[in-house]
């Protein structure tokens, strides 16, 4: 009796996985991840994503060394701003609004170095933002509205919500950036939207993390 219930059970939690849809407005999108510098795949991205995001922008931002460039992964609108930056020095940015979610990641991290998201390292990833806008845009003030630590499906994620200007806009942006480790490797989502009103796009963000599955291939 107690292996039938075990088995009604599972079968009733698989059912609700399987028929479980995104909620009006969104879609489910799944992304296979490359690894940044070496051949072969890093693993799977599945999110909710807001449906006028219907445009995947993939490439790799260069820098001037080996492991200082990104591997980038962009959701957005196809009317939107499509430039893809790349480079020690952003040339171009975006002129006009955007809004849209970024996925970024750069090599792997060593086995000696320390892959926890705790108190310290979001305290000090938070700062290090801080510190290139500021030297970018001459002391830029950082509004901040949230720097904390969540958990997503049973997975630590730091989460940093302010307003700023940053490297690709010049006009102030509402940013939010969820991060955590996967495969030795940092992986960060990054929602950015400089549109005037905001308050649907943060609600929106809120679902989509929600969603958030990390999973190897």
């Amino acid at each position: 009796m107690r292996t039938l219930l075990f088995l009604a059970i599972v079968t009733l939690c698989a059912c609700d996985l399987i028929n479980h849809t995104p909620p009006t407005g969104f879609y489910q999108k799944e992304i296979v991840l490359s690894n940044y510098e070496e051949e072969g795949l890093l693993g799977k991205l599945s999110i909710y994503v807001p449906s006028r995001y219907d445009t995947l922008l993939d490439w790799v931002d260069q820098s001037d060394c080996g492991c200082c460039g990104s591997k980038k992964y962009r959701l957005l609108n196809k009317n939107e701003c499509l430039i893809q930056e790349s480079g020690f020095f952003y040339s171009e940015v975006c002129r006009d609004t955007f809004d849209r979610l970024s996925i970024v990641y750069q090599c792997k991290e060593k086995e000696n170095i320390l892959q926890e998201v705790d108190s310290t390292f979001l305290h000090l990833f938070a700062d290090n933002i801080e510190r290139k806008i500021k030297a970018v845009w001459r002391n830029e003030p950082v509004k901040w509205k949230a720097k904390k630590i969540i958990q997503i499906n049973n997975q630590p994620y730091l989460f940093l919500h302010f307003i700023s200007r940053n490297l690709h806009s010049q006009i102030p942006v509402e940013q939010i950036y969820v991060g955590t480790f996967f495969n030795k490797t940092l992986m960060l989502l990054i929602y950015e939207n400089n549109q005037r009103d905001r308050t649907e796009f943060i609600k929106e963000v809120y679902t989509s993390i929600r969603s958030i599955q990390l999973s190897p291939i």
